[in-house]
């Protein structure tokens, strides 16, 4: 076997890396959108690095099918009665553990971090709630609080309307 099929075969630990750090950035940016930012589609976002939904764009569906996800992320995202005291600032990430991992730990980070993601996505949109969000959140190696606040309904939804009038081009999804 020559040089160059060694390294199709066997992937360099710089990628696999690069893999973990990717899987858990999107993760943490998932747990990290507060307040009006947190969406529905943060959802899709971050199964677009799973490998079975890579090159599947999407675009965003009609405004009633759009309007309805918005109301039903809204009925089920947000925890009740949020009453902890939670920091507005996320923890720095703690990749250093990655460095000392060998490539067999290394591939199964990979595979325990896509797993958690595929298990929050197979829950499917009309069942996914708070709670599940916090589970893929453990996947993370820090421990961090999370808000899980939203604006009250009415407005949630008027930034949802805005938003998709927009064609979906403000900075950030509710940022108005």
């Amino acid at each position: 076997m020559s040089n160059f099929e060694t390294n199709l075969s066997q992937p360099k630990n710089d990628q696999l890396q690069v893999e973990i750090i990717k899987l858990r950035n999107i993760i943490r940016y998932h747990r990290d959108q507060k307040g009006n930012d947190r969406c529905w589609l943060d959802d899709e976002t971050l199964y677009e690095p799973l490998p079975e939904t890579a090159d599947k764009a999407q675009a965003l569906p009609t405004k009633e099918v759009f309007m309805e996800k918005c109301a039903r992320f809204h009925s089920k995202r947000q925890a009740p009665n949020q009453t902890k005291q939670i920091s507005q600032e996320p923890k720095q990430p703690t990749d250093q553990d990655i460095k000392e991992m060998t490539e067999d730990e290394q591939k199964k980070e990979i595979a325990r971090l896509r797993q958690a993601i595929r298990l929050h996505r197979n829950i499917g949109n009309n069942k996914r709630s708070w709670q599940d969000d916090q589970r893929l959140y453990r996947a993370l190696n820090e421990n961090t609080d999370y808000d899980t606040t939203l604006p009250e309904r009415e407005t949630f939804l008027t930034s949802c309307d805005r938003f998709f009038s927009s064609g979906g081009k403000p900075p950030k999804l509710h940022n108005w």
